[in-house]
């Protein structure tokens, strides 16, 4: 019974101390909304005492807007000079750019017609050296003998030991390298229908009343071993002349 008491008796004492805190809460809250109102009561009575004071203050507040709208203004002008500018800014870029377009296009079409004369120029240098080469190449004692024995014929059996002998010379800056090229294609056609030529010679020459005396196999091997040996003749003329 005592210790129902005592717990009892606990369970007040912190209910009582619970609203205790919370009378002290309600007291502070109450003494500053008394604060308050004494303050607005002092605020009153200014007022009251002169009114010229919430005339100044309105005043202040008027200054304020006006304050205000004045900067609004401002920015807004300021926002419509800036678009002016961004608009005046994107149609020149738009000028510039179509400008750029049209000399772009100038520029690949230049860029073309100098293609176009560059292979041009190329083409007319390759048949000018093509004829100087044939030119040189026809006055040659050594290619008229052959070309004379063999009744016009040679040009003809250069072409079956090379046929793209006359067909692939490029441009002159670059012969040198193109006729070391051709050399080693005549050698290695040469070479390979050794049989075949020296069957063509016998034949061209027994075909001859002047060289049918002579069409034995010694003279057409030595004929077929001097064919092997006239490019580099030939090259060797042309380049030192």
């Amino acid at each position: 019974m005592g210790i129902n008491a005592e717990s009892v008796l606990e369970d007040r004492m912190h209910d009582l101390d619970v609203k205790s805190q919370h009378l002290g809460e309600y007291t502070k809250q109450l003494e500053e909304i008394n604060h308050e109102i004494d303050h607005l009561q002092s605020v009153l009575l200014i007022l009251k005492d002169d009114p010229s004071h919430a005339d100044k203050r309105l005043a202040l507040l008027e200054e304020e807007v006006r304050t205000l709208w004045d900067v609004s203004r401002t920015n807004n002008f300021d926002l419509h000079t800036l678009e002016l500018k961004a608009q005046d800014a994107e149609e020149r870029l738009d000028t510039v750019a179509s400008k750029a377009q049209k000399m772009a296009d100038i520029v690949t079409e230049q860029w073309i017609q100098v293609q176009r004369l560059e292979q041009a120029l190329q083409m007319a240098q390759m048949r000018t050296w093509k004829a100087k080469w044939q030119l040189r190449f026809t006055r040659c004692t050594y290619f008229k003998f052959f070309n004379n024995l063999f009744g016009g014929h040679f040009e003809k059996l250069m072409r079956v030991l090379d046929p793209n002998l006359y067909e692939n010379w490029s441009a002159p800056d670059s012969y040198l390298s193109q006729v070391t090229h051709q050399l080693k294609r005549i050698f290695a056609a040469a070479k390979y229908h050794h049989h075949q030529l020296q069957g063509y010679i016998k034949k061209e020459m027994e075909g001859n009343e002047f060289t049918a005396a002579f069409a034995n196999n010694e003279v057409v091997f030595v004929i077929a071993s001097a064919l092997i040996t006239f490019p580099i003749l030939s090259a060797w003329m042309f380049l030192t002349s």
